[in-house]
């Protein structure tokens, strides 16, 4: 039996330094997270998908780098929605992946809000982030309180004219 213990105690001791050689990269928000969570890309499952809305001019183009490999633009001024179903009420979690070069607002807004497009009802300011320093793929903009919506949108705002990005967007639902 001791020398079991020191056959396996020397296999660990050898076998575990080599891990630390082998960097891994993970994705910071999908990484087993132990809450539910959604997850929506601009223009979701279709182009002008019902699960987005926006006011405003927002281009719509492809690029290698983006969540699920397009993305929405915006250069004079408006907003991009995601709309999320509510789950009982929990508390959120938000994430917007920021990884194109032309997304460059210094102060880009996010809020969340219920109601149509158009007749839009704020509820919280979730933070701001500069996508032109943030981490190129998924950042965390901010967390808010539970609602006793069915659902509500998830939505940046571009009001000083930056070329504001929108991409994918998730929430993570938590007590």
């Amino acid at each position: 039996m001791n020398t079991i213990f020191k056959i396996s105690l020397a296999s660990i001791i050898l076998f575990v330094p080599i891990f630390m050689f082998f960097p891994t990269t993970i994705d910071p928000v999908n990484a087993a997270s132990p809450y539910p969570y959604q997850v929506l890309d601009n223009d979701d499952g279709a182009i002008n998908s019902s699960r987005n809305g926006r006011t405003g001019t927002w281009n719509y183009d492809n690029y290698s780098n983006d969540y699920r490999g397009d993305h929405r633009i915006n250069y004079s001024g408006g907003e991009y929605l995601w709309y999320f179903n509510s789950k009982s009420s929990a508390k959120r979690q938000y994430y917007a992946y920021l990884r194109h070069p032309d997304f460059t607002n210094p102060v880009a807004n996010y809020f969340v809000t219920t109601g149509k497009v158009g007749e839009i009802r704020w509820l919280d300011d979730v933070g701001s982030i500069n996508q032109h320093t943030a981490y190129p793929g998924w950042n965390k903009i901010g967390s808010t309180r539970a609602y006793n919506s069915d659902a509500y949108y998830f939505e940046v705002y571009n009001i000083e004219g930056y070329p504001t990005g929108a991409d994918g967007a998730e929430v993570d639902f938590y007590n």
